[in-house]
């Protein structure tokens, strides 16, 4: 074993700082899209409602990608990992340097049989050739006391910026009919995916809003000091809610 990954909460966050052997890596930042003002806030901003949606309404902008001419995509559920995602995963492998393999083995494996389910599995199918621009994976869940849509996993190639994003508005439009008051997802900053999030209206939420801190810790194991340095590197990772084992 060459290195070790921890997500702690706020109560073993110290102990993980106290051990010489980890590191932190990062806070994930939370990006947020906010359905009931009223649910999310609650207070914390002493605007009357049409203010605070004015405000909102300027965060959350949305934008439409064009997409090239003759160009198809739909976008629909699922309930099957198909030999799909293995050819999506291979042609995506590269898109960051340190990942989990998403096969779909494994996503099988972390979403078809988890307990911790149900989840909702959105494709992006392109042309008549029915293969994978992207996916998107969310749920709902009672958190910080609202019901928040959690989009837990994306992946995308970076050519099919345009049919990803319209996956990922599907997937948010989908989460507020089914009663969320606002979706959240996970997501390090420097990653070309958040473009997706953001042409959805989904934003960074600050860390004075943010209802809790998603830290992230690293034991580097190995005796080589090039790898050490190189998983120590969060600009080399790319990390999702679904990462954690506890969505």
């Amino acid at each position: 074993m060459r290195f070790l990954i921890s997500f702690p909460n706020e109560l073993s966050y110290p102990l993980h700082l106290k051990n010489n052997r980890m590191a932190v890596l990062c806070d994930l930042p939370l990006y947020i899209k906010v359905f009931s003002p009223k649910a999310f806030f609650k207070g914390k901003l002493f605007l009357p409602d049409a203010g605070t949606q004015t405000i909102l309404n300027m965060f959350q902008r949305t934008k439409r990608r064009a997409f090239p001419e003759g160009y198809i995509i739909k976008v629909k559920e699922t309930e099957v990992f198909d030999n799909r995602f293995d050819r999506l995963w291979e042609r995506a492998v590269n898109n960051h340097k340190i990942q989990v393999q998403r096969t779909a083995q494994y996503l099988r494996w972390r979403y078809g049989q988890s307990p911790l389910g149900p989840y909702t599995v959105l494709i992006a199918e392109k042309g008549t050739s029915g293969e994978l621009a992207g996916y998107v994976i969310a749920k709902m869940e009672s958190r910080f006391g609202i019901k928040m849509g959690l989009i837990l996993d994306l992946l995308m190639l970076p050519e099919e910026i345009p049919a990803a994003s319209a996956m990922v508005g599907k997937c948010l439009a989908l989460l507020e009919e089914r009663g969320a008051d606002a979706a959240g997802c996970l997501m390090l900053r420097h990653q070309s995916e958040i473009s997706c999030l953001q042409d959805n209206g989904m934003w960074y939420l600050p860390h004075w809003l943010s209802p809790k801190k998603f830290h992230v810790t690293m034991a580097a194991l190995s005796p080589e000091k090039t790898f050490n340095d190189f998983i120590l590197d969060v600009n080399n990772w790319y990390l999702t809610w679904g990462d954690t084992d506890n969505v």
